[in-house]
């Protein structure tokens, strides 16, 4: 996945950071093919600060109870960027997953994983900021409102959606039906919560 973040500051034009020319980047988007092209959207500021370069973003897990026919939040993460994902936040890549406490929107440490090496950290190891204990702003409005999102759309049971927090609120970047789980399962194994063992049962998966 090609990311490209284009921006301009006084009469200069930059794509990731780099300088380009008015005709360059007219270059570059009259040889774009399936590509999606979006406003950029400002990130809480407390999210921001922990690594001000690359939108911040959480992916939120939601499945329906077999047993309430309820949607409820599964698994929660909120994945943060570095140099070597810029100018993504993605675990792939080389970013940040914390964990997100379902009850709390309380952050874990911070995981890393690159060359076979699972790293913790307390602190963004690039800007400094602290993500260990800190609060995601509005998290009881933002797991309300998206169970009410699911409760719209009954038909898409698992869901793993990814979230820009904003100032006032959020937005959603996509929801993914076939969504990984390394980055919420190194934290803590799905399993280990009876709805999910009885949600993937019952879709056989188990």
């Amino acid at each position: 996945m090609d990311i490209r973040r284009v921006f301009r500051e006084g009469e200069q034009l930059f794509v990731n950071d780099v300088p380009v020319s008015e005709g360059a980047l007219r270059d570059m988007v009259e040889g774009m093919k399936n590509d999606l092209i979006s406003c950029f959207v400002e990130q809480h500021p407390e999210i921001s600060a922990l690594y001000p370069r690359t939108t911040n973003t959480v992916r939120l897990l939601t499945m329906w109870d077999v047993d309430t026919h309820e949607p409820f939040v599964a698994a929660a993460v909120l994945r943060i960027g570095c140099a070597a994902s810029y100018p993504a936040d993605n675990w792939s890549q080389g970013g940040f997953s914390a964990a997100v406490d379902i009850e709390t929107g309380e952050l874990s440490k911070a995981a890393s994983y690159s060359r076979g090496t699972l790293t913790w950290h307390s602190h963004h190891p690039e800007s400094g900021a602290p993500i260990e204990g800190i609060v995601v702003p509005e998290w009881p409005a933002i797991k309300a409102r998206m169970i009410d999102v699911c409760h719209s759309i009954p038909f898409l049971e698992y869901i793993g959606w990814d979230i820009i927090l904003t100032a006032d609120g959020f937005k959603i970047l996509e929801g993914n039906h076939y969504s990984g789980v390394t980055i919420l399962q190194v934290h803590r194994p799905l399993l280990a919560d009876p709805r999910v063992a009885a949600f993937y049962k019952a879709k056989g998966i188990l």
